[in-house]
C-alpha cells in the first residue's frame, strides 16, 4: 500500500508540533524531512537537533532527505539523533563513494535512499546498487522550496526505474517528492510510485487530518 509521507518543509515552525499532531491523526505513514544547507540547494532548513526533537515526540519514522553537498560526514549524526531513513543525492555521489554510503547504512543500521534531481540523468553505475538500496527519489520539483509545481517531464524517469526494478526483481521502493498532490496521484500510481511526498498540499489544506485522508482514499483506489 502507498505511504503518505507529510513534508515538514511546509509547516509554520511557530506551529509544527500543532501540525505533526494532526498529521498524526491523519494517518501519515512517514514525515519526510528536508536538510538543505543553502549550498546544494538555495534554501537553509533544518539540523540534526530538529530531527533528536522530532524523535523524541513522534512514533511516525522519519525519512531525511539530505539536501546537501557532503552527506557523507553526517550520516551518523542524523542516524543517531532517529532518522530511519536517510536519502543522499546522486549529485554528490559517484560509484566509489556510493558503494561507502550503502556500506554505511548497513553499519549505522538505516534505510538508504538516493534521490535525484529533475534533469539528472542516472547512470549506469547506479544500477549496480539497485539491491542496495531501499528507495529511490527522483525529484519532480528543483530541490529547495515548498510549494512547487510539478514537473511532469519526471514521469518518464519515474516509469524508467520502475522498469528497471520489475525486470531485475529488485525490492526498492520509489518516492515521488514534488509537487505531490490529489491532482497527479492517480498519475504517480501508475507509474508504480510507493511513497508519496506532499507537504503545501497537506499543511497548507483547511484541514491537515482530511488532506491526509483523502490522499490516501485516492490511492487505495489506485492500489
Amino acid at each position: 500500500m502507498v505511504k503518505i509521507a507529510p513534508s515538514i518543509l511546509s509547516l509554520n515552525p511557530l506551529t509544527m508540533l500543532d501540525g505533526i499532531r494532526q498529521a498524526e491523526e491523519g494517518g501519515a505513514d512517514l514525515f519526510h524531512v528536508d536538510v538543505i544547507d543553502g549550498v546544494f540547494a538555495p534554501n537553509i532548513s533544518f539540523g540534526p537537533s530538529l530531527v533528536r526533537a522530532l524523535y523524541k515526540e513522534t512514533t511516525v519514522p522519519m525519512d531525511v532527505h539530505m539536501m546537501i553537498t557532503n552527506p557523507m560526514r553526517y550520516l551518523e549524526t542524523f542516524c543517531g539523533a532517529g532518522a530511519k531513513m536517510i536519502s543522499v543525492h546522486l549529485e554528490t555521489l559517484d560509484k566509489w563513494s556510493c558503494a561507502h554510503y550503502v556500506r554505511m547504512a548497513k553499519e549505522l543500521g538505516f534505510e538508504a535512499g538516493v534521490a535525484i534531481k529533475p534533469y539528472t540523468k542516472i547512470p549506469a553505475w547506479l544500477r549496480e546498487f539497485y539491491g542496495d538500496l531501499s528507495y529511490i527519489v527522483p525529484m519532480s520539483v528543483e530541490p529547495g522550496f515548498s510549494g512547487q509545481s510539478f514537473l511532469s517531464d519526471t514521469l518518464g524517469k519515474i516509469q524508467a526505474l520502475n522498469d528497471d526494478r520489475r525486470l531485475g526483481k529488485y525490492n526498492f521502493l520509489i518516492e515521488a517528492d514534488g509537487g505531490v498532490n490529489s491532482s497527479n496521484v492517480k498519475l504517480l500510481m501508475s507509474r508504480g510510485v510507493d511513497v508519496l511526498v506532499t507537504g503545501s498540499a497537506v499543511f497548507d489544506a483547511p484541514n491537515i487530518k482530511e488532506a491526509i485522508r483523502e490522499l490516501k482514499k485516492l490511492a487505495e483506489h489506485q492500489a
